[in-house]
């Protein structure tokens, strides 16, 4: 799949999660929480009014949990209005990346409002631009946070600017 130039519906005087999720939002509102399984897809050039300039993940109940696992995909030059140009994480989001690229600033961000509003989120085998240090706002006392055998490298990609985003020979991943 290829999600490209998406956009969030725009904020109206704080309307909720209006605005996040430029190309998903996951935000279930059931009392039973969903499974969104993303795999193969490239994420390009998405912007959330709010939160999520790709994704934006939350579950609207107190009793369930958002579930997202990413596999094998590029998120390059997403963006935001406020939290997480490519990925925001809310309360109940259950996030599992593996072997994906992540590339730009504040990559990933969740709520952090000091309590536990159980997530999780864990990143292997991924290229993350700006490696741990871009994820902002994870709440290390009430969460799940597991981040292993990742790398933060340059990401070349053959010819970005005319659509073409595998990746050069001499590209780390």
């Amino acid at each position: 799949m290829f999600f490209y130039n998406n956009q969030s519906d725009q904020l109206i005087d704080g309307g909720g999660n209006a605005g996040d999720g430029g190309a998903i939002a996951n935000y279930p509102e059931t009392d039973i929480g969903n499974n969104l399984n993303i795999y193969n897809s490239l994420f390009v050039d998405n912007y959330a009014f709010d939160d999520g300039g790709a994704i934006g993940i939350a579950e609207n109940t107190t009793e369930s949990v958002a579930s997202t696992v990413i596999n094998n995909c590029t998120f390059f030059n997403n963006n935001s209005g406020d939290k997480g140009n490519s990925l925001y994480l809310s309360f109940g989001s259950n996030v599992s990346i593996t072997n994906s690229i992540i590339d730009g600033e504040s990559s990933i961000e969740f709520l952090d409002n000091g309590s536990n509003i159980n997530q999780s989120l864990s990143i292997n085998f991924s290229l993350i631009s700006g490696g741990q240090a871009s994820i902002l706002g994870y709440q290390e006392d009430y969460m799940t946070f597991i981040y292993e055998n990742n790398l933060d490298m340059e990401i070349l990609f053959c010819d970005p600017e005319n659509g073409d985003y595998s990746l050069a020979e001499n590209s780390p991943a």
